[in-house]
C-alpha cells in the first residue's frame, strides 16, 4: 500500500500517461507504476506540474503507437528532465489546472447541447 500524493504512470491502454493521485492509501496494480521523487527533490518538484508536462513525453516513449503499448520501466530509468523552478512550475500548474476544468466544461456542455438535438430530432 502506497500513500499519496504519488504519480501514476500507466503501462498499457494509455501508456506513459501519468496523472497525479492524492489518494491518502492507494494499491498500484500490474498496469501502472507509482512515482515519488527522491526526498531530497519532494519540495523542488510541483506533481502536477510534471504530470502535466511530461505526459505527452512520457507517452512517446511507449513500445507501440497502435493497439497494446507498454510503457517499460527500463525507459522511465533512462529519460532525463529537466526541473525549472518551483515559481514556475507552481504557475504553470495552475493553467493546467485551468485547461483541465475548462476542456472538462467544454465537454460536459457539448454532451448537453447533443443530447438536446437528440430529443429535438426524435420528437420532430
Amino acid at each position: 500500500m502506497l500513500e499519496g500524493p504519488v504519480i501514476i504512470v500507466a503501462r498499457k491502454g494509455y501508456a506513459g500517461r501519468l496523472n497525479v493521485v492524492t489518494a491518502r492509501s492507494l494499491i498500484v496494480h500490474e498496469d501502472a507504476y507509482a512515482v515519488r521523487p527522491k526526498q531530497q527533490y519532494l519540495k523542488a518538484i510541483n506533481l502536477e506540474w510534471f504530470a502535466g508536462h511530461y505526459s505527452a513525453e512520457f507517452q512517446a516513449n511507449r513500445t507501440a503507437l497502435w493497439g497494446i503499448g507498454d510503457f517499460p520501466r527500463e525507459r522511465f530509468r533512462s529519460m532525463q528532465v529537466l526541473i525549472p523552478s518551483r515559481e514556475f512550475q507552481d504557475a504553470v500548474a495552475k493553467m493546467y489546472t485551468r485547461r483541465r476544468t475548462l476542456l472538462e466544461r467544454h465537454r460536459t456542455l457539448r454532451e448537453d447541447v447533443e443530447s438536446r438535438f437528440r430529443v429535438l430530432l426524435k420528437d420532430a
